[in-house]
């Protein structure tokens, strides 16, 4: 024990006479706390949405989807179909038609419609026309029309022996386009089903036949021009990126009190134009304009 007190008390004393010979000091580590506060807000806000969900773009811009949850990842990223997998859980995809095809393709647009749809669609899968036994059961269904688009949503369960098969089904139609998203899973989770039930209402198509309009699974918005509820006020300095993402290239700056008309919000980022082309800046670090 005194020797080990000893070498221990002798390695002390040549270092301090080293450091005090030589004028050396021991080195701070480096302060990394002065960070830009638009970007660190920016990480904090992307780390948290990440938790739960997945935020994905597609690889043409053209729609945006938030996943249930890190498990779902993505195994086609073509146009005219994405799909979406996650192991022993289900699957999702989201189809794109455009031309005739998408003019000629009959959607519900009403409740009454949807139930004829599913009940001639179900019989004739097992086969058995006749049957009026209950072959599914609606959970929930919604509507919505414009002069420039139909939207519908619903929700179904199939029976299947001792499972359950939902699905959930999001379409919008315009002319000559049509998309449709359709999540299928066999899971009993009711948790689960809510996370797939949130990924598909988190569609948005940002592309398209559209020109100035927002397509999401909500409400449409026709409005051809800005108005000022569309308009929001800039609370702090803000980077402005070329795209939806802190890791993004900065391409310019909102200084605080400047305004911006919104055309689209993408999770945590408003979409606008910024010298003439389409940008984002993060959602937080703005307020809606009086």
């Amino acid at each position: 024990m005194y020797r080990k007190f000893q070498r221990g008390l002798l390695l002390t004393v040549i270092l301090a006479t080293v450091l005090g010979t030589t004028g050396c000091s021991l080195i701070p580590l480096k302060d990394t706390t002065q960070t830009n506060t638009s970007t660190k807000d920016e990480n904090a806000a992307d780390s948290l949405a990440s938790d739960d969900n997945l935020l994905y773009t597609t690889n043409d811009s053209k729609l945006t989807i938030t996943l249930p949850d890190k498990n779902w990842f993505n195994i086609a990223d073509a146009d005219s179909r994405r799909t979406f997998i996650c192991d022993k859980i289900g699957i999702l995809t989201i189809d794109h038609s455009t031309g005739g095809y998408a003019d000629v393709t009959t959607i519900p647009s009403s409740e009454n419609d949807l139930e004829k749809q599913l009940t001639s669609k179900t019989k004739a899968a097992a086969g058995d026309e006749e049957n009026e036994g209950a072959l599914y059961t609606l959970v929930d269904s919604q509507f919505s029309s414009t002069d420039v688009a139909e939207s519908f949503y619903y929700e179904v369960a199939y029976p299947e022996g001792n499972k359950t098969r939902y699905e959930i089904v999001w379409g919008m139609k315009a002319p000559e386009e049509l998309y449709e998203a359709i999540a299928r899973s066999y899971t009993a989770d009711e948790a689960t089903i809510d996370k797939i039930r949130t990924s598909v209402k988190s569609i948005q198509v940002l592309g398209g036949n559209y020109d100035g309009i927002v397509r999401t699974t909500g409400a449409i918005d026709t409005s051809e021009t800005i108005t000022t509820k569309n308009r929001y006020r800039c609370t702090q300095s803000a980077n402005v990126r070329d795209a939806a993402t802190n890791q993004s290239n900065v391409i310019g700056t909102v200084e605080s009190g400047e305004t911006i008309d919104v055309l689209n919000q993408t999770g945590n980022w408003f979409e606008f134009k910024y010298d003439g082309e389409t940008a984002y800046v993060y959602s937080k670090f703005f307020e809606a304009a009086s």
